[in-house]
Formats: C-alpha cells, structure tokens, sequence
C-alpha cells in the first residue's frame, strides 16, 4: 500500500512538472513569431501567462498530493522515500535542477512545517551547471579565417528573424567599426581566435538579443548585440562591450527574458562566461527560471556559509521602522526581514498637531 502510495505522489508530481514545462515552452516559442510580427501586445500577453504558469500548475498539483497523503502528510519518513524515488525518476534528465525545485514547491505546500533538510527536499541536486561544462551545441562557431565583415554576414544570415533586415550592409558596417575601435585597437587576432554566438535569441519587450564571446588575447571577451524591429525591418541597435552595461541587461531590476531554452544550465554555464560578477541564481531568474533561482541562491548561500567565518551585522544607515536589515561583509547580499509588529513613531505632541492644524 505505502509503495503504491510513494508511486502515485511521485508520477503526480513530475506529471505535474513535465506538464508545466511544456506549457512554459510552448509559450516562449511564440515570442518569435510576436517580434516578426512586431506584434508588442500579444508579446506582452504572453509574457504574463507565463508568469501565472508555475502557480497555476502548482495549485492542482498541491490538492491531488493532499488527497493522496491524506493523514501523512507530516510523516518524514514517507517523504524521504517520496523523494528519493523522484530523484531517481528526474536524474536522467537535462532539466533535473527545475525538476527538483517543482517536488520542493510541493513539498513545501503540502508538509505542515517549515523544515529544510536535504533528505526531504533538493537544494543540492547534481547538474550539468556543476561540471562547468558548455556544450558545443549551445553555440554557433565562427572561427577567425573569416574577415570581420563576412563573420557579420554570415551571424546575421544564421539569425532570421522572418522578415528582412534594414539596412543590413549598414548594420554589418557598424559592427565591424565597433569591433575595431573597441577590440582589435588592444588585440590581435590569432588563429586561434573564434566567435561563439549562443543559439537561443533572447527576447524581451522590444528587443531581442544575441549573446556571444570572442576568444582573443587568451581570454574571452563577451557581447551582446541587441536587434529592434520597426516598421523597415529588423536593424541591430548596437554592440555592448561594456560587462557593466551587460550586467544591468541581466539584472533582477529587469523582467525575465523569453528564451527557447533546451537545456538551462547549460545555457547558464555560457551566460556565467559571459556575464561578469552574475551568480548562477541571478542568472535562472533572469532567463524566467525565478523559483529555481531561489533554490539556487539558498545553494550558493549554504555553501558560501561553511566557508567563511564572519557574522552577520546590521547594516549601515537609518534603522528602518518596518524592517530589519542586515549583511554578511563577504556576501554581496543585502538581507531585509520585514517585521510582525512595530510601533509607529510618535513624534508630535498634541499641542503640535492642533497648531498645525487648520480648522
């Protein structure tokens, strides 16, 4: 009966994240065809269906796993076995880190308690975003034989947006400009320079993105070429070099990006070569991911923890009225709890609010 029971919450559960997936997917891969189309509303309408997904499937999910665990839902030895037997299910798979954060936002909604234990929940999953790895079927590859104008020509041509480009030879033009004032004024190319240009476009609002890196001068330098589509056609708008201008694309201030993502980490393992100072967890959240970015920042955080040894201190400047803030010096991390209960302050006397007061 209790095998039965661990099969059917678990077939539940990565039913539930196979089917929520596949809707995230399905969704993203309109977003071309919106940019073609240069159709900015349908754009946005999709945007927000997908940020609905992960609580709509959550919520279906969440009841049935309570009707199935009616009475266990607090027995920890029953979830160990939960969740050692997902993990089995989920291992083989390319996305198993979002898989295992969707069992982690289930367990958290169906078991009556706070606890946080790795044998219950995943926060350490082994993924490919581990190896550091990048694979060659993430990017297309230019190598250096090629001069910089037909190196342009040819990116361009592999990145059809479906309608035509405006201006192209200008765009081309500007590229390799850019390219000179910028790089090769400090670099020399080599024979073993090469261009790597991820394949998956990222869209958002007006824009889309191709994201690459250079190897020249023994390093990788990136960039981020951003395209607009008006009513001439698709023009490329500019060529980022600068990592801090790169950094603030890919920042939480910003929304998620809607990219045809096949394998996350993969993808986040390039972004991190390429996106200076961004920690893994910035980087799923950036690209939509944002329940399993916090997953991923409680990892970064826990593993930060057993390797430094300073405390938490509260942080500089004006002691806050509903919040409580603090640091850790050597995490680049600022904490804010907000507070049950506080009093509000007190600073006029009555006298002070009658003569000020106009009646």
């Amino acid at each position: 009966m209790e095998n039965e029971l661990i099969k059917c919450t678990v077939e539940t559960i990565l039913n539930g994240y196979v089917s929520y997936i596949s809707d995230f997917n399905q969704i993203t891969q309109r977003i071309p065809g919106n940019f073609r189309d240069r159709d900015w509303k349908q754009l946005h309408a999709n945007h927000r269906q997908r940020l609905r997904l992960y609580k709509d499937h959550l919520r279906d999910i969440v009841i049935t796993c309570k009707e199935l665990l009616k009475g266990q839902e607090a027995d920890q030895v029953v979830w160990q076995k939960i969740r050692a037997s997902y993990q089995e299910a989920i291992l083989p798979n390319a996305d198993r880190e979002l898989a295992g954060t969707f069992f982690n936002s289930v367990f958290r909604k169906v078991f009556p308690g706070k606890v946080i234990h790795e044998a219950l929940m995943f926060y350490n999953l082994p993924s490919t975003l581990d190896s550091g790895d990048i694979n060659d079927s993430l990017f297309r590859n230019y190598p250096a034989q090629a001069d910089l104008h037909e190196a342009f020509a040819r990116i361009l041509d592999d990145f059809d947006f479906g309608v035509p480009y405006y201006q192209k030879e200008n765009d081309i033009n500007h590229l390799v400009e850019s390219v000179k004032k910028v790089i090769l004024s400090r670099y020399r190319a080599t024979n073993e320079t090469t261009t790597q240009v991820l394949r998956d476009v990222f869209y958002r609002n007006k824009a889309a993105y191709l994201i690459g890196r250079t190897y020249l001068g023994n390093k990788w330098m990136p960039f981020i070429i951003p395209f607009l589509h008006n009513e001439k056609g698709v023009f490329a708008d500019t060529l980022i070099f600068d990592p801090n201008i790169m950094s603030g694309i890919f920042s939480y201030t910003r929304s998620y990006f809607m990219a045809p993502i096949k394998i996350p980490a993969q993808t986040v393992n390039f972004l991190q070569s390429v996106i200076q100072h961004k920690r893994p967890y910035e980087l799923y959240n950036a690209i939509g991911f944002n329940k399993h970015g916090k997953t991923a920042f409680y990892k970064d955080f826990i593993n930060h923890l057993e390797r430094s040894s300073d405390n938490f201190i509260l942080a500089e400047g004006i002691k806050g009225m509903v919040m409580t803030v603090f640091t850790l010096p050597s995490y680049n991390v600022v904490f804010k709890l907000i507070k049950d209960h506080f009093e509000p302050p007190k600073n006029m006397t009555r006298q002070q609010v009658k003569e000020n007061t106009s009646l």
